[in-house]
């Protein structure tokens, strides 16, 4: 059983990676700009509701640009694993006929099996979210599946801070959150090609090479519930990895978070972007989150019970002004949006043109690198 007090050996920063002769490719990647000085009494947020009463942006967040040597792990996969990098790359065959609205049905068991194959069939698996990317030109939209396909992000993100995470669990799971969290849990994001890769491949910080300073915590705000990630600004320090001509049938697993990394010396997360340069065309890929319970899941809290898991008093937070005036206007269809009548798939602000949205930037971020496109960093939600 997971311990939640902090440990004192615990990970704070960088250590010494295993020697291993890589060939590595330089890439941009976009980084948090931890620069700014707002961020002394600013906390970073992004928006999933489109403010539309106030000038105030849909995010705060500035993004700075890096080169960065990435290795490719290609012949050294089985040397990096969930435990001790962080993520791991997994063979698994299985192929999909349907990755729309009726992905549940066929692909939520798939993956539950899969996860009981890999880790354990004494592990509780739940699958509770997904979503399907596509790399894309800008400015072109997918056809039918518009309201399920989102870009891919490009800026060093973790999806969840821990108390997110405990946070989600008492939000999804209700009654049952107890029980969930008096054990290990994890959440560990399965990267599925649909296609091989050839352009975009998801690129990964070995967790051991992450200093906790460079990690900065970003509310998020979706019209259900408000929830935190953390943002990364870039230090030499860092090692990253991507493996080369990935197939559709090799997916990462990507730990997102781990309780027993605070009383055990195993990797609590890694941090993931993806690569902004590359050769060669799109491709698909389907992002599907597991969190350890078997049973079907049960959402027994309304919409909007949690406010954010971490606040800091001592920052404003700029958002929670405009939200309530999008509140009391009464005009903002998201804000009625009940997830409980949905597909775990649909998430209604993906069909938001933000770029007619006034005062956000592409994708929403203001960036200091015009040039470069710049995509949510919100996890498993991206923009069409």
């Amino acid at each position: 059983m997971a311990q939640t007090t902090s440990n004192p050996n615990a990970h704070t920063g960088p250590e010494k990676r295993d020697s291993l002769s890589l060939p590595t490719k330089t890439a941009t990647l976009q980084f948090f700009d931890d620069s700014d000085p707002k961020w002394a009494t600013e906390k970073p947020f992004y928006s999933n509701i489109p403010f539309t009463q106030t000038k105030i942006a849909n995010t705060n967040v500035i993004n700075t640009s890096a080169r960065v040597q990435i290795s490719d792990a290609r012949g050294h996969e089985s040397e990096f694993t969930l435990d001790k990098n962080g993520f791991q790359l997994v063979k698994w065959k299985n192929q999909f006929s349907d990755v729309g609205p009726s992905f549940q049905e066929e692909g939520y068991p798939a993956v539950v099996k899969f996860m009981k194959d890999v880790l354990g069939s004494h592990v509780k698996v739940c699958v509770f979210d997904h979503i399907v990317r596509q790399s894309q030109p800008r400015g072109s939209a997918p056809g039918e599946e518009k309201g399920y396909i989102g870009r891919p992000s490009k800026v060093a993100h973790n999806d969840q801070t821990y108390e997110g995470t405990i946070a989600k669990i008492k939000h999804d799971f209700g009654s049952q959150a107890s029980s969930i969290l008096s054990q290990r849990f994890r959440i560990i994001n399965v990267w599925k090609p649909l296609k091989a890769i050839r352009q975009y491949p998801l690129t990964l910080c070995d967790y051991r090479t992450c200093d906790k300073k460079d990690g900065h915590r970003s509310d998020l705000v979706y019209p259900h519930v408000v929830s935190e990630n953390i943002l990364f600004s870039y230090s030499p320090d860092q090692k990253w990895y991507y493996v080369s001509d990935q197939s559709d049938e090799e997916v990462w697993l990507i730990k997102t978070m781990d309780s027993l990394a605070r009383s055990e010396d195993v990797a609590m997360y890694t941090m993931e972007s993806e690569r902004s340069r590359s050769h060669s065309r799109g491709r698909y890929t389907d992002a599907d989150k597991k969190r350890y319970e078997d049973e079907p899941m049960t959402r027994e809290s309304s919409p909007g019970e949690c406010d954010v898991v971490c606040p800091q008093p001592t920052k404003a937070q700029p958002w929670k002004q405009a939200l309530q005036v999008e509140k009391d206007s009464g005009t903002n269809p998201l804000l009625n949006w009940e997830p409980n009548a949905m597909d775990f798939g649909e998430k209604p602000w993906l069909k938001i043109d933000w770029s007619k949205i006034e005062g956000t930037g592409p994708g929403g971020v203001r960036s200091k690198s015009p040039d470069q496109m710049c995509g949510y960093s919100v996890g498993n939600l991206k923009l069409v």
